[in-house]
């Protein structure tokens, strides 16, 4: 039977250290191959920073030199939580001719007991646990514990060393090292030193407010906190740009057309959805369109588009006559929320005489029909 490891984790980057941990349990364990699986949602810990597909794409750079090395993407395009009990049974009906072994650092050995159905993980794999000072591996549950070299390296120093611009020499190649330094959120903190730069301070104080407020309505409605964030904190970076170069992305970029005959406002979100892919590095479709969609809506919105479309429109900073009815609405939930904001914003243009940009009107006709099909 053909004997594989499953190192899974966020790799939010992967480092030498992951890399040292898999060779070891290959050459102790007599394994064929090891499996790098990136988790979609970890559910010991809430993944912020680069995107799934980032992560994914840093793994296949990080273990490209190691022929005994593959990626395993099972859990980012299952999407969701990421469960190790789910996983491996899937994979193990998959694949009956495979015996896996799941590769964990000491710290997990210790917490083995608090996983998701592990009586019956245990029965399913094997687990593979590597040494780490400062740590006992006690556990009443079956673990083949190995030595490793020590190295302090994890992905948190990481992501600070590049926030910090610092030395960070534990890269396995410069190609990978770029890449997360072009990861979307990589670092929030950092993201948003960058859009502070480029606002006044009047409208950084509105982003900040967006970001709090569309934290707050993510975690209630359950949408991806970090995806959130950094919808939140990009969805006005273009505000402030050149209106002649903004015109000249949504020429350039085929953007709708339409655009340019209505009002040069609507256009700092879809040219700003452009700077965050171009520039920062999002590739998160739900993320771009959330930052693209922010001013006008549009017909079945995601759950994050309405998140941040309301976050903009109702952050504490805002104090135009009806907003406090419009935040008091979260308890009736997101999509009363959202045609109350669609219809507020389409009434405020009606007033000032302004017209309405179609998908505007779209969305607020989505919401009229879906109403109008519960009732029938």
């Amino acid at each position: 039977m053909k004997k594989v490891g499953i190192l899974g984790g966020t790799f939010n980057p992967p480092h030498l250290g992951h890399l040292i941990m898999a060779s070891e349990a290959l050459f102790a364990a007599e394994l064929a191959e090891v499996r790098f699986m990136p988790n979609y949602i970890a559910p010991h810990k809430e993944v912020a920073g680069a995107s799934a597909e980032q992560r994914l794409a840093m793994t296949r750079l990080a273990i490209s030199d190691h022929d005994q090395f593959k990626v395993e993407d099972f859990e980012i395009k299952q999407g969701g939580v990421s469960y190790s009990f789910d996983t491996l049974t899937k994979l193990s009906e998959q694949e009956p001719d495979v015996e896996f072994h799941f590769i964990i650092g000491a710290d997990m050995v210790e917490g083995l007991s608090s996983w998701h159905r592990i009586d019956e993980l245990v029965k399913l794999i094997r687990f593979i646990g590597v040494k780490r000072p400062g740590y006992t591996t006690e556990t009443p549950y079956p673990v083949m514990l190995i030595d490793s070299p020590e190295l302090r390296l994890s992905s948190t120093l990481l992501r600070e060393r590049v926030a910090a611009r610092g030395p960070s020499p534990f890269w396995c190649r410069r190609k990978w090292k770029l890449l997360f330094e072009r990861s979307a959120c990589m670092d929030h903190n950092h993201m948003l030193q960058t859009v502070k730069e480029r606002l006044p301070e009047n409208r950084f104080t509105h982003v900040l407010g967006v970001v709090d407020t569309a934290t707050e309505l993510a975690k209630a409605f359950k949408v991806s906190e970090s995806n959130a964030q950094t919808a939140a904190i990009l969805h006005d970076v273009a505000k402030f740009s050149d209106r002649e170069w903004m015109k000249s992305v949504i020429v350039s970029e085929n953007m709708d057309p339409l655009l340019l005959e209505y009002h040069a406002e609507l256009w700092h979100a879809p040219v700003g959805a452009h700077l965050a892919k171009s520039e920062f590095g999002v590739t998160d479709e739900d993320v771009l369109n959330a930052i693209r969609y922010h001013t006008t809506g549009r017909e079945a919105m995601s759950d994050l588009e309405k998140v941040v479309y309301i976050a903009d429109l109702i952050e504490p900073n805002r104090k135009f006559s009806g907003v406090e009815e419009l935040r008091q609405l979260k308890n009736q939930g997101l999509d009363v929320m959202m045609e109350a904001a669609i219809k507020h914003s389409i009434e405020f243009l009606k007033s000032k005489n302004q017209p309405v940009f179609p998908d505007s009107l779209k969305c607020y006709n989505y919401f009229v029909q879906q109403k109008g099909k519960v009732k029938e």
